[in-house]
């Protein structure tokens, strides 16, 4: 198994951890309690700052068991780029007419490590032909 190194940044912050030996994610605690006022946003810090190794990337998405409070992920999922070095942290808009409080070890993300094919980009006059073409949105059917 290939390793990541994390760093932890305040006293509260946990390293991740996997739910289960075949787990894609590492789930990610929250350090503080942080209330989520009703129909706002809130960026929460994690509490660790991680080395993605070259080539990789880090996706930051919310655990599924977050399905169950009124809180949504901000902008769905995060990019993490193997050259940052900072806080990881995760923005969450509470969609309720409710304040909602995160505590202090709740798990409230993962962070999954994907390999990145690094491309340069051409300026072309044309693309191959597929049997899709154009077809956009709901163009293979719903």
């Amino acid at each position: 198994m290939e390793q990541i190194k994390v760093k932890l940044v305040n006293e509260y912050a946990q390293l991740p951890t996997r739910g289960s030996k075949d787990a894609a994610g590492l789930d990610l605690y929250c350090p503080f309690h942080i209330k989520v006022p009703a129909d706002s946003q809130k960026k929460i810090p994690l509490g660790i700052a991680v080395e993605i190794p070259k080539g990789h990337m880090g996706l930051l998405v919310p655990r599924s068991s977050m399905s169950k409070t009124p809180l949504r992920c901000a902008n769905s999922v995060g990019i993490i780029d193997a050259d940052y070095r900072g806080e990881i942290s995760i923005v969450y808009e509470n969609v309720s007419c409710s304040d909602y409080t995160i505590f202090r070890g709740d798990r409230i993300a993962q962070l999954i490590i994907v390999p990145v094919l690094m491309v340069g980009v051409e300026e072309v006059n044309s693309l191959s032909e597929t049997e899709r073409g154009t077809g956009g949105y709901g163009s293979t059917g719903k």
